[in-house]
């Protein structure tokens, strides 16, 4: 994990790592680095970077979930190894086809985005830097209340959602379409279902 400290980390076949490997994974999200012992002696080494991790959509490997020959009890016990503390401290989670030559990236690759996962916004500074409006605080307050996300997967979220405000180059406070956009990255919608069942924000 040091190796890739102010970098990026590739993860192929993610779930093909042991449980020991994506534990330590998680607590190096945390702490940033990662500690290193033998016999007497260890040493702490930086580790703070972003991970892309990829993991087939389920164990048949079929190339769209419509196309996939897996019992839904065999896809939940393939999916819940990747679940809880792992998921918790990934921010985006996109389902993808095979690509097709276009590079999806060539769009934004001109934006002027001077803040990088290396600096990210401090969650004490959110409302200040990243300011939303009444509806999408609502959105991500529902979210925590009804257990989707933790704590830290809001202020991740709020991130991500900053992160949208500023690519789609949108002015004023982060609405409610934008951290809905925000949400579904987070977790992705494989069911077609809303992904929050809102109730009416105050006005």
């Amino acid at each position: 994990f040091s190796l890739a400290h102010r970098g990026l980390l590739v993860m192929d076949n993610l779930h093909l790592f042991g449980d020991q490997v994506l534990q330590l994974l998680a607590s190096t999200f945390d702490a940033r680095s990662v500690r290193v012992a033998r016999a007497a002696r260890s040493v702490e080494l930086p580790a703070h970077f972003q991970l892309v991790a990829a993991v087939p959509r389920c164990l048949c490997g079929a190339p769209t979930t419509l196309d996939c020959v897996c019992s839904d009890p065999a896809r939940a016990r393939f999916l819940s190894k990747l679940r809880g503390v792992l998921l918790d401290r990934i921010e985006i989670v996109i389902d993808l086809d095979r690509l097709s030559g276009v590079d999806p990236l060539n769009p934004i690759r001109d934006l002027d985005i001077t803040r990088t996962a290396h600096d990210p916004i401090a969650d004490e500074v959110l409302p200040t830097v990243a300011p939303v409006d009444q509806h999408a605080r609502h959105a991500l307050d529902e979210a925590v209340t009804s257990g989707r996300l933790s704590h830290r997967g809001m202020a991740s979220a709020w991130r991500v959602a900053d992160t949208i405000q500023r690519l789609t180059q949108t002015a004023g406070p982060i609405g409610l379409d934008v951290m809905l956009e925000a949400l579904h990255l987070r977790y992705g919608n494989p069911d077609g279902a809303p992904y929050l069942h809102l109730t009416p924000s105050p006005r």
